[in-house]
């Protein structure tokens, strides 16, 4: 069964997966309007916007951590001295080691973005012979296309401070997107979820409390307890 939190009115859309692999590599694409999850293979997440494309290597990936984007993603690093991360675009590489961060670059757009949220990160210039930029945490890089230039500011309103919107997704996945979006653990080792799908919409100043305080009570098979940065997810028992 698909539910519906009242009030918010979601539009659902059916459609075929949008990964696909060919060969070793891995494509993921994502229609506008529509968000999507994906854990990296070593266990780096991204959370890729709407619009956009990603590909990276299904095999050998923790040998060299590489993704290929055109659009726009948010991503959280698994920090790895060994064997850096690398997101490449049309104009823009970025180089980080782990961390979270932002790529803006869609082909029609007149400029090119990368945003920190933590850490820092090395921006290098595709075509020209600009030195590359260390961005610190807060920051974000604005590059013109066609002037070439490049200028800093704070962030701004980003994309992934909007509205959390699940259509038509599993509580594991639900759990999965809270994780990377609050920065927190939810332990749910002793919950073996539901094949029920569910749709709902939470503005991005809710807190994980009212977050799971309404899944909690929409889906009526768990409990759950916060404690810092983590949040244990216990079934409740059939009468």
């Amino acid at each position: 069964p698909i539910f519906l939190l009242a009030g918010i009115g979601l539009l659902l859309i059916d459609g075929a997966d949008d990964t696909t692999k060919i060969s070793s590599t891995i494509s993921v694409s994502v229609p506008g309007g529509e968000e999507k999850l994906v854990t990296l293979p070593d266990g780096s997440k991204v959370r890729l916007n709407g619009n956009s494309s990603m590909a990276y290597a299904g095999e050998g990936f923790a040998e060299n951590r590489r993704v290929e984007l055109e659009g726009e993603a948010f991503f959280e690093v698994e920090r790895d001295e060994r064997h850096p991360f690398s997101v490449v675009t049309e104009h823009l590489d970025v180089n980080v080691l782990g961390t979270k961060f932002n790529v803006s670059s869609f082909k029609d757009a007149a400029h090119a973005k990368v945003a920190l949220a933590e850490g820092s990160v090395m921006v290098a210039f595709a075509g020209n012979n600009k030195e590359s930029v260390q961005l610190e945490h807060g920051t974000e890089l604005t590059y013109h296309k066609a002037s070439g230039e490049t200028f800093l500011a704070e962030i701004g309103e980003c994309w992934w401070k909007v509205p959390l919107v699940f259509n038509r997704v599993s509580l594991d996945e639900i759990f999965s997107r809270l994780e990377m979006c609050y920065d927190i653990e939810i332990n749910r080792t002793a919950f073996a979820g539901a094949t029920d799908m569910f749709s709902f919409e939470f503005d991005r100043s809710a807190t994980i409390k009212d977050v799971m305080r309404v899944i909690s009570m929409l889906s009526g098979t768990f409990t759950y307890d916060i404690r810092g940065g983590t949040v244990t997810i216990r079934p409740v028992l059939a009468p």
